[in-house]
């Protein structure tokens, strides 16, 4: 049996920067008796009509769905096509936005079914109860994460179980045809002499309740590790295959568990890999770093740390239940330097409730502070967050933005406009990079003037 696998097509998308990883790692993780292929509208843009056509003549089982914010717009297009040429085929959405709007995603797609937290055990027993032709009730109430329509037609959305790591197959890189995505441009991380990235999964989880982030709705709130054996497995498949030089480690969480960073990182070194450098882009918990783990992440061949202050307002930082001591920032960044690596700082601008004060005091805390590169993020509100739900209530936004990327603005707080926003980001942008000649050649040795002119081009 088939099960086809979509990756919908994102209007202006391009290829760089993201992967059909989801997939692949379903994919990788199948009950016997099932093959998965991949229809793929980034990679290869195609209108709807071109997957009629593929399941026309293919004739799968089950459709899966990876919907995110950015691409929903265009997975509702995939889905009402579906509906109008096959009406009894099930669907299947899973995804960083099936986990956020939870039992709500049926009213943001007509899909059968949705998985919500990890899936790759969950789908997998989705499909053996299709496959057996024993989706009962019952059975639908055993798979966590599922959620489904009960006889009545009402909503009903499983707890997600997040479980260990151990057993589970990391991705088929052949079904994503990752060497394609390679050629086609695919780069993603910060990497000075890396020719070829790939990501790379070593925890998954987040226990902290920072209120504008989705994180534990997909991942759950414990950090769990991947056996050390697997991830080098990894490295190893990705480095011969693929000839990839950049890993980036796409955790939440890398550093939460000290020593397992550690352990990790002295088993790389045993793979004595030349020219290869590391990046963690999603950012580290900074608390959590030492000066035997930067030493040992340099000698992996990491070259910078990314980490997530998020604002330089206390006031702010309480409103977004962001855990962080301002102090302890200063004080790791000067480890972080000791230790002959850049710092890369992540902010967010116009939080609910921030006045222009606020902002400023975010963009002075990123200037005065050794940050060798840092982004400033319009606040947007995502669908299952707690402020986002807040947002919903008072009546203060009607909908939660769909179709976009993280550097359009969609959100200003009380007092402040879409432009100034835009402004806002423009200047603090300009106020850092300009502030000292290291600084603007850092800039210019990550990007292409390409990318710079087209990154501007968005924030105006």
């Amino acid at each position: 049996m088939t099960v086809l696998m979509v990756w919908p097509p994102v209007k202006g998308g391009r290829v760089h920067g993201f992967l059909p990883l989801g997939l692949g790692c379903l994919a990788a993780n199948l009950p016997a008796g099932w093959q998965a292929r991949l229809w793929d509208a980034v990679l290869a843009p195609q209108p709807a009509s071109a997957l009629v056509a593929e399941i026309e003549r293919l004739q799968p089982r089950v459709v899966a769905i990876s919907v995110w914010d950015f691409n929903m717009l265009g997975a509702r297009e995939v889905v009402r096509a579906l509906r109008e040429r096959f009406p009894g085929l099930p669907i299947v959405a899973g995804g960083p936005a099936a986990s956020g709007h939870g039992e709500g995603i049926f009213g943001a797609l007509d899909v059968d079914y949705a998985v919500a937290g990890e899936g790759e055990r969950p789908f997998r027993q989705l499909l053996d109860a299709l496959g057996s032709d024993a989706l009962t009730a019952e059975a639908k109430a055993a798979i966590p994460g599922l959620i489904w329509r009960d006889e009545a037609g009402r909503a009903v959305a499983n707890q997600p179980v997040w479980e260990p790591l151990d057993g589970l197959e990391h991705c088929d890189y052949e079904l994503i045809r990752f060497g394609e995505y390679l050629r086609h441009g695919y780069r993603y991380g910060m990497h000075s002499r890396a020719k070829r990235t790939a990501p790379l999964h070593t925890t998954r989880g987040c226990p902290f309740p920072c209120e504008y982030c989705g994180a534990r709705l997909i991942n759950g709130t414990r950090v769990r590790c991947r056996p050390i054996p697997d991830v080098l497995a990894d490295i190893r498949e990705l480095r011969e295959r693929f000839g990839v030089d950049g890993f980036n480690i796409l955790d939440d969480n890398f550093t939460f568990h000290g020593d397992y960073a550690k352990d990790l990182c002295r088993a790389i070194l045993t793979l004595d890999l030349r020219g290869v450098s590391f990046c963690a882009p999603n950012g580290v918990k900074v608390e959590c770093l030492d000066e035997e783990l930067l030493g040992l992440m340099k000698r992996v061949g990491f070259e910078s740390v990314f980490i997530a202050p998020e604002s330089g307002s206390e006031r702010t930082l309480q409103r977004m239940r962001k855990r962080i001591d301002l102090q302890a920032v200063k004080e790791k960044l000067a480890l972080i330097k000791r230790a002959g690596l850049k710092a890369f700082g992540f902010f967010i601008i116009g939080y609910p409730d921030e006045t222009a004060a606020d902002i400023r005091q975010t963009i002075a805390f990123a200037c005065r502070n050794p940050f060798d590169a840092v982004v400033f993020t319009c606040f947007q509100p995502l669908a299952g967050t707690p402020v986002a739900a807040r947002l919903l209530a008072s009546g203060e936004i009607q909908s939660l933005p769909e179709g976009v990327d993280y550097y359009q603005v969609t959100y200003a707080p009380r007092g402040l406009t879409l432009r100034q926003m835009k402004r806002w980001r423009l200047w603090g942008l300009l106020r850092f990079y300009t502030s000292s000649w290291r600084r603007l050649r850092t800039a210019f040795a990550n990007y292409s003037l390409k990318r710079i002119a087209a990154f501007v081009l968005k924030l105006r």
